[in-house]
């Protein structure tokens, strides 16, 4: 039987904590806790679809002959292969592009690894050989996703940031303007 559904646990980006901040101050607790329950159901759900299909394999095998049941085996391993392979390329590009894009001043990590990863080209060993270039490509094709400079953020006056607040800096600024 082929297993072309990923059922393993695995952390998806819906189950990611990075949206945790800006999701806990919209949703509200009822919202979180809805947010919670659809996730265990999902992973309940995963947990339920493998092993009926541990099951379906097992009751497909029962007339199968040793060598069936071991060609069986090793095509369902190879598969897993290739698959982890898969993964791996994918969290390879990912964190090279998120770096990539963080020391590039990308407002959007995200944004900018959604507009490259269909081009990126991979060497032997699952690593993207081709980040710097495509990413020069989007800054130049969507120069919004990037900030001009990576300065300090209050407009030179040097100040470390617990010492002046938002409403120093715009009183600031409206005294010269």
């Amino acid at each position: 039987m082929s297993d072309d559904t990923n059922t393993e646990e695995q952390p998806t980006e819906r189950d990611a904590p990075e949206g945790d901040q800006q999701e806990s101050s919209d949703l509200g607790e009822k919202g979180q806790a809805a947010i919670k329950a659809e996730r265990d159901a999902r992973r309940r759900a995963e947990k339920d679809l493998k092993s009926a299909q541990t099951r379906v394999t097992e009751l497909e095998n029962a007339g199968k002959s040793d060598d069936e049941k071991r060609t069986a085996a090793l095509k369902q391993a190879e598969e897993r292969a290739v698959a982890a392979e898969q993964r791996l390329r994918d969290a390879n590009a990912r964190s090279a592009v998120t770096d990539a894009a963080t020391k590039a001043n990308a407002i959007s990590t995200r944004a900018v690894y959604a507009l490259i990863r269909g081009d990126l080209d991979f060497d032997d060993d699952g690593e993207p050989t081709n980040v710097a270039k495509l990413l020069k490509q989007a800054q130049s094709d969507e120069p919004s996703l990037f900030r001009a400079s990576n300065g300090s953020g209050d407009g030179g006056a040097g100040a470390e940031p617990e010492t002046r607040n938002i409403n120093d800096l715009l009183r600031a600024s409206m005294r010269r303007g």
